[in-house]
């Protein structure tokens, strides 16, 4: 019926946000393991010339 319906939009919908958000948070981590590896081979260099 038409309750149903709704209630599959809804969790649709909440579906949709959960994952856009996992997107965000994903994006967010990937940055940050970039920005640590490039610090880590920052200092690998620099042991390096020592």
């Amino acid at each position: 019926g038409e309750f149903e319906v709704l209630a599959l939009q809804a969790s649709l919908r909440k579906a949709q946000m959960q994952n856009h958000s996992l997107e965000m948070t994903l994006e967010q981590k990937t940055k940050e393991i970039d920005e640590l590896t490039r610090i880590c081979d920052d200092l690998i260099s620099k042991m390096e010339k020592i």
